[in-house]
């Protein structure tokens, strides 16, 4: 099943006031060579990465159930699909989503232009 597109946030309440959130989402593009997502996370979490089209389709999915820690992260997408075909220039949008062992899920996104 192909992921769906959405940036809302569908957060569990948290517990004790302390909770987990997907803080800071950047994307800078490289000239073309890709782009730079980094991202926060205010608690330890599995974290997915994905590049999606404007109209919601999934492009490419850069990481999956990786396990992180709370701080600051960073990944490079090389510009490419699934198959390792470069996309064209234009607007994407970039979705960090984290879930954390005590099943609080957070999530945030930008937009990225590839020029």
């Amino acid at each position: 099943m192909e992921p769906s597109l959405s940036l809302q946030g569908s957060n569990v309440p948290p517990r004790n006031g302390v909770g987990l959130r997907v803080q800071q989402v950047k994307a800078i593009p490289l000239r073309g060579q890709g782009a730079l997502v980094s991202f926060a996370l205010t608690a330890n979490a599995q974290t997915e990465v994905a590049i999606f089209s404007l109209t919601g389709r999934l492009i490419r999915l850069l990481d999956r159930q990786t396990y992180r820690q709370a701080g600051s992260h960073q990944l490079r997408w090389d510009g490419t699909d699934a198959q390792g075909h470069p996309v064209p220039k234009g607007a994407y949008l970039v979705r960090v989503r984290a879930h954390d062992e005590q099943g609080q899920i957070a999530q945030s996104g930008t937009i990225l232009w590839l020029r």
